[in-house]
């Protein structure tokens, strides 16, 4: 039968912590007795020391500062990704890796030439669309598009091609027709396109 092992489980409470703590306090101060003086390498009595001054204080309760060393590496709380808004090449960097930035402050400047052609591009494209309107500038404010010169050109295309129609139309339903079925035809699908654009 093999033997038997028992644990012992000591349940200390705060009463007998103290009472332990007391009994080695006790035993420990009773070492601390004055010895008799001993005698010197000459054999003599050495001479009576001086009493030390002791100076009592009171106990009370306050913060401790604590503090450690240790040796280890910080990282941030928030790590960021930066990229750029848009591609191209970079011609400064204004902050390396692991730099303080303040919010705002400058990253890295791109090259400009790609983005200045691109935007003198759609200034150009504009400038042709104005132009086809019959407009030298953007206008301001509101518009009245009546008063540009292509709705009124669309306007006096329609008007002709209407009066046009109605002529052609005119002469189509005499009898015999003095313009044929095509021309007339035709007429009617210019005045069609006149009046829906």
């Amino acid at each position: 039968m093999p033997p038997m092992r028992t644990k012992f489980f000591f349940q200390i409470d705060s009463k007998r912590l103290v009472l332990i703590g007391l009994a080695i306090g006790a035993a420990s101060l009773s070492g601390c007795k004055r010895s008799p003086p001993s005698a010197g390498a000459g054999g003599g009595t050495t001479a009576p020391q001086e009493p030390r001054s002791v100076s009592l204080v009171g106990v009370t309760s306050r913060p401790a500062d604590r503090s450690i060393e240790i040796t280890g590496t910080l990282f941030g709380e928030e790590e960021v990704t930066i990229a750029a808004e848009v591609a191209g090449r970079v011609v400064e960097v204004a902050a390396d890796l692991g730099d303080a930035a303040e919010h705002g402050a400058l990253l890295a400047r791109m090259d400009p030439t790609n983005y200045e052609l691109a935007v003198d591009e759609e200034r150009s494209a504009l400038l042709t669309a104005l132009a086809r309107i019959g407009l030298d500038e953007l206008p301001r404010g509101e518009v009245d598009l009546d008063a540009l010169p292509i709705v009124a050109r669309a306007r006096a295309q329609a008007e002709n091609a209407r009066s046009r129609h109605e002529r052609a139309r005119k002469l189509y339903e005499r009898t015999p027709p003095l313009i044929s079925e095509q021309d007339f035809a035709d007429i009617q699908t210019q005045y069609e396109v006149a009046t829906t654009s």
